[in-house]
């Protein structure tokens, strides 16, 4: 079955994550970047944890079901198949998304690998099939989407604000202007590259 793809907003959202290992270690650091409150549980850390221990509620012990008390989203990363499915019965229970890392059909979400340009993010799944498959397709969009077309974006958003319409918006990335406009961005050329998008995408009259 197909899954809907979603971008949500975590800024000071309660979110769990039981296991201690690397990764839990991805799935917590994924989660502060997207300014997420984490609550951390797990009777041991893997080293790289010590760096995000002053953002996070680090509890050192075993699960226990009132963990999952007012979070919205868990991920159960433990190295023990009974805790794991113990976590996702409890969120199952209590209408919270649970993501179990190895273990796709007792998961009701999946991560995605991320490419992140500011802005822009593109997201790759594999409905949680092969995370080896969404990271080599991660790498090779990385090498595909340059860091300039972040900045793009910001510029596209002003000139869209302004009442630069959809067509417009189509004529100008099926032009010549799109990779000089990357150009000038690349070159640091900010200012030159915005006076060049109001060139080829004036605002509507009236907008």
């Amino acid at each position: 079955m197909p899954l809907l793809p979603v971008s949500l907003n975590l800024k000071n959202t309660l979110c769990l994550v039981v296991g201690g290992g690397k990764i839990a270690h991805r799935k917590t650091a994924s989660l502060l970047e997207c300014g997420a409150k984490v609550l951390l549980v797990a009777p041991q850390l893997n080293e790289t944890f010590q760096s995000l221990l002053n953002q996070i509620d680090y509890q050192p012990r075993k699960f226990h079901p009132d963990d999952c008390n007012g979070a919205r989203l868990i991920f159960a990363c433990t190295n023990d198949n009974a805790i794991n499915l113990q976590i996702a019965q409890i969120a199952a229970q209590n209408g919270i998304w649970c993501n179990v890392c190895d273990d796709a059909d007792k998961s009701t979400f999946h991560s995605a690998a991320c490419v992140r340009r500011d802005d822009i993010t593109i997201a790759i799944s594999t409905a949680g099939h092969s995370p080896a498959l969404s990271r080599h397709l991660k790498q090779e969009i990385e090498d595909c989407i340059d860091s300039e077309y972040g900045e793009l974006a910001k510029l596209l958003a002003r000139h869209r604000r302004s009442g630069t319409s959809a067509e417009q918006f189509r004529g100008f990335f099926e032009s010549n202007a799109l990779a000089k406009v990357l150009l000038l961005i690349k070159a640091g050329k900010i200012a030159e590259a915005d006076k060049l998008l109001t060139t080829e995408i004036p605002p509507c009259k009236g907008g």
